[in-house]
């Protein structure tokens, strides 16, 4: 049966409610009509769309609990309805309770952390050198065509460190994720490009910080990364593997700090000159 409530994106398919896989709710397969940004008392939001299915019962949820949070995101010049629970960890596609691609005229609701970034600029030394220019055709952009079949693999780590830039102008301070993400994604560039690689590292920070972030993530494997702060991996980076899981262990039942980790591992002689007082 067709549906014929205006604005339906999908007036021609079985209205089936998205959330049949979503635990502790009174889900039924009624399908109900989720609207973004909220249609509001009497239903008078020019700008809201419809946007998804549910059933009545994560409908309610959504608009007038706590637990649950929609949005409508882009990413890759493409668009998702993505629901998700705040409360845990979920990494956009690989959690979210649902994500569903959505029509590219949907109106996006969400303000990603690209959200600025409409286009890549296939030379990103341009782009960190002289700033945001957004604008520019990229056919003028000669700085990454000469590497031809690694062009969109260069063009995703170009987004990648694109982010991670406005992250750091962002934030008062590094936080430990974003210098794990920065690590890993030095690793990614030079894998690429080589030596070359080194030219796109200049603005983000000063070179003896760029060079802790790529040997702490060349030296700590993903396996061996805890919930430890990134301190704590960078006192045992020097370490071969089962030595640093093995002091990490440690430090994590003992509760030491970072300072104290890296104290307990630094040479003796060291240790009694630091501290002995002048």
């Amino acid at each position: 049966m067709r549906c014929t409530v205006e604005g339906c994106p999908w007036p021609d398919d079985p209205h089936i409610p998205w959330c049949g896989g979503i635990p502790d709710h009174a889900h039924t397969n009624v399908a109900t009509h989720q609207h973004l940004p909220k249609k509001g008392m009497g239903g008078r939001n020019p700008k809201s769309k419809i946007v998804a299915l549910l059933c009545p019962a994560m409908h309610d949820l959504v608009d007038n609990g706590t637990r649950y949070k929609n949005e409508v995101i882009e990413r890759e010049r493409r668009r998702f309805y993505r629901l998700w629970e705040p409360a845990k960890d979920h990494h956009e596609e690989s959690w979210a309770l649902i994500w569903r691609q959505l029509d590219d005229r949907t109106p996006v609701t969400a303000r990603s952390p690209d959200a600025d970034i409409r286009r890549v600029d296939t030379s990103l030394v341009r782009y960190l050198q002289e700033g945001p220019g957004l604008d520019q055709d990229a056919d003028d952009a000669g700085g990454l065509r000469e590497y031809g079949d690694d062009l969109p693999e260069l063009d995703r780590l170009c987004r990648r460190g694109m982010a991670l830039l406005y992250g750091a102008y962002r934030l008062k301070g590094l936080e430990d994720n974003w210098r794990w993400e920065m690590g890993d994604w030095m690793i990614d560039c030079e894998s690429l490009m080589g030596e070359e690689a080194y030219q796109y590292f200049v603005p983000f920070r000063r070179d003896s910080a760029m060079r802790q972030y790529l040997w702490v993530a060349q030296s700590v494997l993903p396996g061996n990364r805890t919930e430890l702060s990134w301190s704590h991996h960078r006192a045992v980076a020097h370490l071969p593997p089962q030595g640093q899981a093995a002091w990490l262990s440690s430090a994590t039942a003992e509760g030491l700090t970072s300072a104290e980790l890296a104290g307990l591992l630094r040479p003796s002689g060291e240790r009694e000159r630091k501290c002995c007082k002048p």
